[in-house]
């Protein structure tokens, strides 16, 4: 069964970002070979909010899973039937500082 999905604000800016820079850095093979991937792995959460590979992150705010995708995290939550994608932040950026507003 399909969840919904609501995508915060800060997650279609990060979306774009990560794509902008990707394309910048590493044309556009690679911008469409990530893209594809955070799609699919957009995909695979809001089919199964519980993922095998998406891990509790509790301690980073009530309900939060990550989800890791290339070098990036999806960080997203379940209300009822509704997966809210919160943030896509990459591995090395601190968590908790960039999820102050969740």
């Amino acid at each position: 069964m399909s969840h919904s999905l609501k995508v915060t604000r800060l997650a279609s800016e990060d979306y774009e970002n990560i794509l902008d820079y990707t394309i910048e850095r590493w044309g556009l093979g690679q911008y469409r070979k990530y893209r594809s991937m955070l799609r699919d792995a957009i995909d695979s959460i809001t089919e199964n909010p519980q993922h095998l590979i998406s891990k509790t992150r509790e301690d980073l705010f009530d309900g939060a899973r990550l989800y890791p995708i290339g070098r990036h995290y999806l960080v997203y939550y379940t209300s009822g039937e509704i997966v809210i994608l919160a943030r896509i932040l990459h591995q090395q950026m601190d968590l908790v500082s960039n999820l102050d507003e969740i």
